[in-house]
């Protein structure tokens, strides 16, 4: 028994093609083949770290510092919302800053702000006149000097969880 006879249908397909034809079925047989080693063999050079892939970092690097926006007014700048960002706890006002990239894993990063943009203090509410400054106006044109905090002269003001783009 001859493999044609096993299979007539495929053997009849063989046999009834030119060598054109059948030169290019073991043309494309062979492209597929290659192709599939070659991807194995980038596949197993970048696992392994190999060659062209050996500076490539095995997982992603947590932010460090100069990946976050640390002032809220370039977080603001830079089109972040900062109203759930910015919270109140124990009397200070904390900031979750936003990544400037996109290249690291974030990590939980709230800081502390002091001199916040708004106080209020005895149900006043007081805007600070500079970034970063202890002097704050209120609506009717009273300046106080804050500390860091929104305490004034030891009565507890406290701060709002509120920014905008004028400081």
């Amino acid at each position: 028994m001859t493999e044609c006879s096993a299979m007539p249908g495929q053997c009849k397909l063989l046999v009834m093609a030119t060598s054109k034809e059948r030169l290019s079925i073991y043309v494309a047989i062979a492209f597929f083949a290659g192709v599939l080693v070659m991807t194995l063999f980038f596949w197993l050079m970048y696992s392994q770290r190999w060659l062209v892939y050996r500076n490539c970092p095995r997982e992603i690097r947590t932010c460090a510092g100069d990946d976050y926006y640390d002032d809220p007014q370039a977080a603001l700048a830079a089109g972040h919302d900062l109203t759930p960002r910015l919270t109140i706890e124990n009397d200070k006002l904390r900031y979750r800053r936003p990544v400037r990239n996109t290249d690291c894993r974030p990590s939980s990063n709230p800081v502390t702000i002091d001199y916040p943009m708004y106080c209020l203090l005895d149900g006043e509410i007081y805007r600070s006149r500079f970034a970063g400054s202890s002097s704050y106006i209120s609506a009717n044109g009273t300046v106080r000097r804050f500390d860091a905090h929104c305490h004034l002269d030891g009565r507890r003001g406290s701060p709002l969880a509120k920014w905008d783009a004028g400081a």
